[in-house]
């Protein structure tokens, strides 16, 4: 990837200063999206350009590059304060720091209760809901942590298989491993599990003409053209 980076980074650099500049920048944007305008590459410009020099160096497109995908940021405004706190409670096991891998084998080991080093859509499950618990009691909430754990762990529980799925069979190995969520995986499995949960969030919204993911009574898991419309 590195000697990929480097080629690339050889190719915008058309005056072979060693450093790309602003227009040189703007035009490799451009090139992917014509439509782009100034103020967006003036955003990613000065994420890029760390010290201000007006050239963009290696190090910096890298490092930047390198780093910015470590600590993904999930919630958003529109989402239910529901899909808000399970964003929370599960981010950091998304990130890519150290903080984050071992949090992440912490996390696993807890999901794998036998050891055996395959988690098992029903170990997620329980494990999910022990996560959401043990959050509102260290946390504290109105009424009892073990009720408020549970409350926000049935409103996205059908997203859940969709999270494990698709995670499981992303390392390879087997059949066996096929079948499960292993270390290697676990990671991906955490963020997917955010993501199916807001996308979940956003249906429950549309579905119905309204309601929330909590009061899914109006819902019939179908999404009408005109509930879209609205939605």
């Amino acid at each position: 990837m590195a000697a990929a980076l480097k080629a690339k980074f050889s190719e915008l650099d058309t005056d072979g200063s060693g450093a790309i500049s602003k227009d040189e920048f703007a035009k490799l944007l451009k090139k992917g999206n014509p439509r782009i305008d100034e103020k967006s590459i003036e955003t990613v410009w000065k994420k890029l350009d760390s010290d201000g020099s007006g050239k963009l160096s290696f190090d910096e497109l890298a490092n930047y590059l390198g780093n910015s995908g470590d600590k993904m940021e999930f919630k958003s405004p529109g989402m239910s304060p529901a899909c808000q706190t399970f964003c929370d409670v599960f981010k950091s096991l998304t990130y890519k720091t150290d903080e984050g891998r071992v949090a992440c084998g912490h996390a696993f080991a807890a999901c794998d209760p036998n050891g055996n080093g395959y988690v098992s859509l029903a170990e997620v499950d329980g494990w999910i809901q022990k996560v959401l618990i043990t959050y509102f009691g260290q946390k504290g909430c109105d009424g009892d942590p073990k009720e408020e754990g549970a409350r926000i762990w049935k409103c996205f529980r059908a997203s859940y298989i969709r999270a494990r799925t698709d995670a499981k069979d992303i390392a390879g190995g087997g059949s066996r491993a096929d079948d499960y969520v292993t270390a290697k995986e676990f990671r991906l499995l955490c963020t997917y599990l955010i993501l199916y949960a807001a996308m979940y969030d956003a249906f429950a919204l549309i579905d119905g003409g309204g309601g929330s993911v909590e009061d899914k009574s109006g819902d019939d898991r179908k999404m009408t053209l005109a509930e879209w419309k609205q939605g």
